[in-house]
């Protein structure tokens, strides 16, 4: 594509080629009464060219356009995030949004857009307490926001549209209806700052509490390892008469145990550090001679899908009942359950011993029917796949309301991904071209037209869906690209030279 460019534009001063870009992305967007489209298509402009890539950062955030979507980690996340980061194999993708937060915290000055002057206040208070960098603690207190739901942390606008324009709504801030200073604590127990930990516990925060901006202070300690400040929260929780903790984005109903909290378990088990776990599992304070202090510490199946390695998981799982994984409310085992939500973050280790403990691959019905190895092919996670169809996954077994397997790969964007699907008899439907199409891979595009060509299945109507579709989304090389393909290998013509144009 390079190539296509005329060559005057890479003449221009970096700041007209910047612009240029800005006004690009824009340019691709397309935007309705509850979401944004074309943010494929805008993010594909890095790939022009070499030069391009190296402007599209700064005008991608230039752009603000990360601020209407949602930073999807999996299919499966029921929090709409990047799970914890420390679990997930998608560097690129976490390393892009936390320079995005990073930039609108430096920049942004309105306090009613989202939260990003407040984890700047926020950033500035650790500042002065420690005399730090503020660049790198802002740098710091953005991974720690990443780890939490940013759904929540940074809330969507509502989109209204008035007279044909796009109209937004400010979203309040949560209402403070528990300890003032706990997204402070949060930030203080993350970076280890112990004399401000402590000087804000005795302040009368509460460390199993957050205010949807970040982890709650015992989790943030236990996600980042600081075992003194984790051990300070645990010390240091008050006395409550409810006996539910605070919201959890990922737990459900979490009670609140003598000794231990799921929170900070939560954490450990997401940082993948044993003795970090151990301490969350056991706090040092309690005498090992308490009796009572419940033998499973609060550990259950929901706390399992933290576990960064199959030690973690293994150790948590030594605390529930015997053949736990053989069971379930639902009617496939916890294991196939858990397998699902492992091969969907692309985590080999446990995957397999939990295939080696007897988990299926067929996957969960009251989940519309998502398998594991849909769930793998999605993410592009090559090596999962393999493992699956070792252990007898079936290429083609359907979803309720999902494309296909093969489908799904293509989504992924590994070309050599979906060639060894429809080498073991994966088979799809329309919408795998088209999501091809929609993303203007022309390789994969032209993969999936030749495997169809080959069997005799290239239909007038699947020609028609493609060519509408490209028009529909103005990508006229697209349309170009499927009508000289299909009119090389069928008698039709697809209009004149004045029609495409049109485009």
């Amino acid at each position: 594509m390079e190539d296509c460019l005329p060559n005057f534009i890479f003449e221009f001063p970096t700041e007209i080629l910047q612009r240029i870009l800005f006004f690009s992305i824009i340019s691709r967007l397309k935007y309705d009464e509850d979401s944004v489209r074309g943010t494929s298509r805008a993010l594909n402009l890095r790939l022009v060219c070499t030069g391009f890539d190296a402007l599209f950062q700064s005008a991608l955030f230039e752009a603000r356009l990360l601020d209407d979507i949602r930073p999807y980690g999996t299919p499966l996340s029921r929090s709409g995030t990047l799970e914890y980061w420390p679990s997930t194999r998608k560097p690129a993708a976490q390393k892009l949004w936390h320079s995005y937060l990073v930039y609108r915290v430096l920049n942004e000055v309105d306090p009613n857009v989202k939260r990003y002057v407040e984890v700047r206040g926020i950033a500035n208070a650790i500042c002065s307490e420690t005399g730090g960098d503020l660049l790198q603690t802002i740098k710091d207190l953005c991974w720690l926001g990443l780890a939490h739901q940013l759904g929540n942390a940074w809330p969507l606008p509502h989109r209204r549209i008035i007279r044909g324009q796009v109209a937004l709504t400010p979203v309040p801030a949560p209402s403070k209806n528990n300890s003032p200073d706990v997204s402070l604590l949060s930030a203080a127990a993350y970076l280890g700052c112990i004399s401000l930990t402590k000087r804000l516990l005795e302040s009368g925060n509460d460390p199993t509490e957050h205010d949807m901006l970040f982890p709650c202070p015992m989790e943030a300690a236990a996600l980042a390892g600081q075992v003194a400040t984790l051990q300070l929260c645990q010390a240091n929780v008050p006395l409550r008469e409810d006996k539910h903790l605070f919201y959890h984005p990922m737990l459900e109903e979490v009670p609140r145990i003598k000794g231990t909290f799921n929170f900070a378990i939560a954490g450990a088990a997401a940082r993948g550090d044993m003795e970090t776990l151990e301490i969350a599992l056991r706090p040092a304070f309690l005498d090992s001679t308490t009796e009572d202090v419940p033998a499973h510490r609060g550990v259950s199946f929901e706390i399992l899908r933290f576990a960064k390695t199959w030690e973690v998981f293994s150790r948590l799982l030594s605390f529930l009942p015997p053949g736990f994984l053989e069971e379930s409310k639902y009617a496939e085992p916890n294991s196939s359950e858990l397998l699902l939500h492992f091969a969907d973050l692309g985590n080999f280790d446990i995957a397999k011993g939990l295939l080696d403990a007897g988990a299926h691959t067929r996957g969960h019905e009251w989940q519309l029917g998502m398998h594991p190895l849909w769930a793998a092919a999605r993410q592009g996670y090559e090596d999962i796949v393999d493992l699956l169809l070792e252990y007898g996954a079936d290429v083609n077994q359907a979803t309720v309301l999902y494309c296909s397997t093969v489908g799904a790969a293509v989504r992924s964007g590994n070309i050599s991904l979906v060639k060894k699907l429809l080498s073991q008899g994966g088979d799809f439907r329309e919408e795998a071209p088209r999501g091809a199409l929609v993303v203007e891979n022309v390789p994969m595009l032209e993969l999936l037209l030749d495997h169809l060509d080959a069997q005799g299945r290239i239909s007038h109507l699947l020609a028609e869906e493609l060519l509408e579709l490209a028009s529909e989304r103005n990508m006229i090389d697209m349309w170009m690209f499927v009508a000289k393909y299909i009119t090389l290998r069928m008698d039709v013509n697809w209009g004149s030279d004045s029609e495409v144009e049109d485009l």
